[in-house]
């Protein structure tokens, strides 16, 4: 099964969300305008349109470096060229984990802000 453009954030053992729970809490502002940013793509983020896939994979690889230094690249080829998944890890290297995933592409010409782009954020 081919898997498309997943985000894959590696998060942490238990104790450290907990011991940084006041460095994870969620800002409604900040997560609206991830939103609005990567809905906001045209042409979209389709795999019909590879530069705006590719310019979401920036923005995502972007914000992440904010909370992290452990970014990789997962490219791979299809038809239409060369497409990454960007995985950010958080924490300790060893250890228990949360793996959370997300997708930055849509499918077909739409915004998709209430599955794709929400999901990122």
């Amino acid at each position: 099964m081919k898997i498309f453009y997943y985000l894959y954030f590696l998060l942490i053992l238990f104790g450290y969300l907990r011991a940084h729970a006041g460095d994870l809490v969620a800002d409604s502002l900040r997560l609206q305008s991830h939103v609005t940013y990567l809905s906001n793509i045209h042409p979209p983020r389709s795999i019909g349109h590879i530069e705006s896939l590719e310019r979401s994979a920036q923005y995502v690889e972007l914000q992440l470096k904010k909370y992290s230094t452990r970014i990789e690249n997962q490219t791979y080829s299809v038809s239409a060229g060369e497409v990454r998944n960007i995985i950010a890890s958080f924490g300790p290297e060893k250890g228990s984990r949360i793996i959370v995933g997300a997708h930055y592409d849509v499918c077909g010409n739409q915004p998709g802000a209430d599955d794709n782009a929400s999901g990122v954020a």
